[in-house]
Parts: structure tokens; C-alpha cells; sequence
């Protein structure tokens, strides 16, 4: 008895589209061939015609209420409890997967540190190539003018070379931030 009430629950607006067309159709066909509509159709046709039109409209109804209940069962689908089970536990884990107000808190917290490490990071890098673009230039100018350029540039080129990593690192870091904050990814770790 519970599975059948659950069933006519999740298929509520089905079953309520179904039911509708049917009485709408009864009820027109209930107007046509009782007395109500007759003087309206003799009045045009005489009384063998309405009857045609009687007979034409009922089977035509039928046929609608068929079609109807096809399109509304093959569209949307009257689903098993197992169809409804498994919607649920779907719905139930996206709800759970959802992030708390604290945890989106924490996210952004996270979001704003590296975002000024970020600019930090960017910060030292473009001094570092600025620093190598500077002592190139001045050793391509006279070599005299640096003292001990290869090991300068070196350690440039091994700075820049660390600071271009922590950028995408943090940039990466970011964006699996901004993603857990979208719901694109469970938030647990």
C-alpha cells in the first residue's frame, strides 16, 4: 500500500495530466450527444449530419486521449519505485555534496591569501626577468660591466624558473577554489 502512494506521489503531475484530458473529453462528448449542443449542429447540418459530426468527434476524442496518454507516458515517463528510488539517492547526494556556509567561508578565505601570494609571486618574477633582461643588456654592451654574469644569470634564470611555477601553482590552486565553490567538485578532501 506505502509503495503505491509513493508511486502515485512522484507521478503526480502525470497521472493529474491524464486525468484531466480524459474528463475534458468526456465532458465534451457528454455536451454533444445530450440535447445541449443538439439544436446547434442541426441548425447547420441538419440531423444526419450532426450525427456524423457526433461520431467523427467522438472517435477523434478517443484517438486524442490515446495519443495524450502516449506522449505523456513516453515524454515524461510513469516511473517505477526503482526509477523514483534511484532519483532520490541521486538528489540526496547533490544535496549532500553541497558546501556549508563555513566551508564556503573557508574557500574564499583561501581564495583571497592566494590571490595576494599570487600577485607576490608575479611580483618577484617580473623583477627577476627584469634583473636578467638588465645585466644581458649590460654584458652584451661590455662584458666588463658584470662581474661574474654566468652565475648571476644562473640564479636569475633558476628564480624566474621557481617563480613561474608557484604562479601556475597558485593559479591552479585557485581555480580548484573557485570550482569547489561552483559545486563543480565535492568539497571534501
Amino acid at each position: 500500500m506505502k509503495k503505491t502512494f509513493k508511486w502515485i506521489w512522484y507521478n503526480k503531475e502525470q497521472l493529474l495530466s491524464i486525468v484531466y484530458n480524459v474528463i475534458l473529453i468526456v465532458l465534451a462528448n457528454f455536451l454533444m450527444w445530450t440535447d445541449l449542443l443538439n439544436g446547434f449542429f442541426e441548425s447547420f447540418v441538419g440531423w444526419q449530419g450532426a450525427l456524423i459530426i457526433k461520431i467523427v468527434a467522438l472517435v477523434l476524442s478517443l484517438m486524442f486521449t490515446a495519443l495524450t496518454v502516449r506522449n505523456i507516458c513516453v515524454k515524461y515517463g510513469l516511473s517505477s519505485l526503482s526509477t523514483i528510488d534511484a532519483e532520490l539517492e541521486k538528489r540526496a547526494k547533490i544535496e549532500a555534496s553541497k558546501l556549508t556556509p563555513e566551508q564556503k567561508k573557508t574557500l574564499k578565505g583561501y581564495i583571497n591569501s592566494l590571490q595576494s601570494a599570487l600577485a607576490t609571486a608575479k611580483k618577484e618574477l617580473s623583477t627577476a626577468e627584469a634583473a636578467l633582461a638588465e645585466i644581458t643588456a649590460l654584458f652584451n654592451a661590455d662584458n666588463s660591466l658584470v662581474r661574474d654574469y654566468a652565475s648571476r644569470k644562473v640564479d636569475l634564470e633558476k628564480k624566474i624558473n621557481y617563480n613561474k611555477s608557484v604562479v601556475e601553482n597558485i593559479e591552479s590552486k585557485i581555480a580548484e577554489y573557485k570550482s569547489q565553490l561552483d559545486g563543480k567538485q565535492n568539497a571534501e578532501k
